[in-house]
């Protein structure tokens, strides 16, 4: 699809917009917090749990959000298990051509353009954050808790 992305149905009703009238196509997502995949690393599992605090806090977070959300904090510890490689091995590596940067810091750059993307989708960034739609539903706390392990 060329061109901007689609403003939500729920933006357009926040700012009082005449084009919500005849806006019916639009996907509801199921309400609800979404569970932790197993197949997640700890250090990933770790970052879900804080993902989720903060998006709940927030009212942005239904089901939907799971495979996103998941592929997320999956991104975020393969950059800091990158980060611990490099500052264990050196910056910079030496061949037969002299010292060149750690071949692993172009895999960081791109998990880390690929990361901030993400949490651009979910409203985590100063800029985006104006633009995140709120689930409608307020997410009831014993919910949430639970899914915190409190």
């Amino acid at each position: 699809m060329k061109g901007r992305k689609p403003t939500p149905t729920a933006i357009l009703k926040l700012r009082g917009s005449r084009r919500v009238k005849g806006r019916t196509h639009e996907a509801r997502a199921p309400e609800g917090v979404p569970e932790c995949p197993a197949e997640l690393a700890d250090e990933a599992r770790d970052e879900w749990h804080r993902m989720i605090a903060i998006l709940g806090e927030m009212k942005v977070l239904s089901l939907a959000e799971q495979f996103m959300l998941a592929e997320c904090c999956q991104v975020w510890a393969d950059m800091r298990a990158i980060r611990r490689r490099i500052a264990q091995q050196g910056e910079t590596t030496k061949n037969k051509y002299g010292r060149r940067i750690h071949p692993e810091s172009h895999r960081l750059d791109t998990l880390r353009a690929q990361w901030i993307r993400m949490l651009t989708e979910f409203g985590l960034s100063p800029a985006s954050r104006s633009k995140a739609a709120r689930v409608e539903k307020d997410v009831g706390k014993s919910e949430l808790e639970k899914m915190l392990g409190g």
